[in-house]
């Protein structure tokens, strides 16, 4: 099967070269790279010039969209529509994959023919410094689409862009169920949690992925605006589920949410999920 890794970058000169050489190296050899150049204005497309010849560059020459998710998700099409692979991968350009990523996640399409979207755990770097993320949704036998209904929490439940990936015929699907009018919801969420909820997801829980955190992130502003994303979070969830539930545990106690996220796994006898969601809140 081949390999389509789909790139999207904005300015980032300073992380772009390793992230290509991370594909570049993988131990896998049927890749191919897509990178969607957002119009930047900084040395970005200087540092990609030496691998002109191994990757397909695409410049945007268009206008951009008022929210950087809508441009993100426009990089991620004109690079599909590009692309040829059987599986595709997603990666931010200040991201970057473990030698391995591609040819253990592609091994797992193999053998897992009804699974439409493998997800691995995020390693986070700041600075020098790198933790492992820690995923409700690891246990296979964790259902996120119950847990969401049952505790109106969000939180744990997959990694973020560069840790996705999907078969292509299923991801062409979620392109064109993407919802414009919640722009605090990224594509990786779109996407990513909606292959969740529909029950067409692992996530594995050996880390391939390195996210950066920088100054740069938009996820850093996004925290700034917490409850903003949790209320169209919960526009867009409803909308496409058919459901009423309220994701904004912003303004619930932090007890609250841990008694009764809690609870919900002391009934499902997940010992392994009470321990994670402690991690999440320090306790």
């Amino acid at each position: 099967m081949k390999a389509s890794v789909l790139i999207n970058n904005y300015n980032y000169q300073n992380y772009i070269d390793e992230c290509l050489s991370s594909v570049l190296n993988q131990d896998y050899n049927n890749i191919e790279i897509v990178l969607f150049d957002d119009a930047s204005t900084d040395d970005s497309l200087n540092v990609v010039k030496k691998y002109l010849t191994k990757i397909h560059l695409l410049e945007n020459q268009n206008p951009k969209a008022k929210f950087n998710s809508h441009n993100q998700h426009n990089a991620i099409i004109k690079a599909f529509e590009k692309s040829t692979g059987d599986i595709i991968f997603l990666l931010d350009s200040d991201d970057y994959f473990m030698p391995s990523k591609v040819k253990e996640i592609m091994r797992l399409y193999e053998t897992l023919p009804h699974v439409n979207s493998i997800q691995d755990t995020i390693i986070t770097q700041i600075g020098k410094e790198k933790i492992i993320s820690d995923y409700l949704s690891v246990n296979r036998n964790f259902n996120p689409l119950d847990f969401v209904l049952k505790t109106n929490l969000i939180f744990c439940l997959g990694p973020q862009t560069s840790g996705l990936s999907f078969r292509r015929h299923y991801f062409s699907s979620l392109l064109k169920s993407y919802n414009f009018n919640v722009p605090f919801i990224w594509p990786d969420i779109q996407f990513g949690r909606k292959a969740l909820f529909e029950n067409m997801a692992i996530v594995i829980k050996k880390p391939l992925t390195v996210r950066r955190i920088h100054d740069s992130n938009d996820s850093l502003k996004l925290k700034k605006e917490m409850s903003v994303f949790l209320d169209q979070y919960t526009i867009w969830f409803n909308e496409y589920f058919k459901t009423t539930v309220n994701l904004n545990y912003k303004i619930k106690s932090k007890l609250s949410v841990v008694f009764k996220t809690s609870l919900y796994f002391i009934k499902k006898g997940d010992l392994i999920s009470i321990k994670r969601l402690f991690s999440k809140f320090k306790l």
